[in-house]
């Protein structure tokens, strides 16, 4: 289901977050105060605006938070800007603020101020908070490669409830077995596999279509990250 999300901040990092956002059908207002930037970010986006986030007055005119539940501040480096910008969301009563770190002492200051979430980019890339910044479900994901238009990675999930007791075929996710290799079985057409299912201490490698989803199972998944959307439900 597609979101309306609003990035603040078009340098690399959150320009990159943007583009992937609304890659991904999501509905993304991208704003920054330069105007040079707008222009330039108006040819890929279906929404942007000059607008200085540190005026509650600017912000609300763009929807937000009624219409732009979600936003994310990726102001780089103007710490102040930041630090006012989450202050402010936090105020108006935005739902979820994603915000930019640029060291520990920053990313501390941002939590105390009411960020939900806080992304040091040293530790985590772009792309990786664009694809699980909605999908509650995915506790880590690493890039592997990039072919063309497509990125492949790891990801290692928690299953959503309706997947507890049922085995991996039912619910639709590929493991790397025989009938998977054979191509006779796709899940849900998604070109994704189960590698690992991890089970307290235990490790299940290249677990069969046949194996049960246990409550506490993390599942470790190989595929591009749009497949992997369409495999693993977003909680609502």
């Amino acid at each position: 289901m597609a979101k309306q999300v609003a990035v603040i901040g078009l340098g690399r990092f959150g320009s990159t977050v943007a583009r992937e956002l609304q890659n991904s059908g999501h509905d993304v207002v991208a704003i920054d105060k330069d105007a040079s930037i707008i222009n330039e970010a108006s040819q890929f986006f279906r929404y942007s605006a000059i607008t200085d986030s540190t005026h509650r007055q600017s912000l609300a005119k763009l929807g937000i938070p009624n219409d732009v539940p979600t936003v994310v501040v990726a102001i780089g480096t103007d710490v102040q800007a930041s630090l006012l910008t989450t202050i402010l969301l936090k105020e108006m009563g935005v739902p979820l603020i994603i915000a930019r770190a640029n060291d520990q002492l920053h990313e501390d200051a941002l939590m105390r101020l009411g960020a939900d979430r806080v992304v040091n980019p040293e530790n985590e890339t772009a792309l990786k908070l664009a694809h699980d910044i909605f999908h509650t479900e995915i506790v880590s994901y690493m890039d592997l490669i990039s072919t063309g238009n497509k990125d492949y990675g790891i990801s290692k999930i928690t299953p959503p409830e309706n997947f507890f007791g049922k085995t991996l075929k039912e619910v639709g996710l590929p493991t790397y077995s025989r009938e998977v290799k054979n191509k006779k079985d796709k899940g849900n057409g998604n070109d994704v596999i189960v590698l690992t299912i991890v089970r307290g201490l235990e490790l299940l490698l290249i677990p069969s279509g046949d194996e049960v989803i246990l409550r506490g199972d993390l599942l470790v998944i190989a595929g591009d990250p749009d497949t992997l959307e369409k495999a693993i439900p977003r909680s609502t």
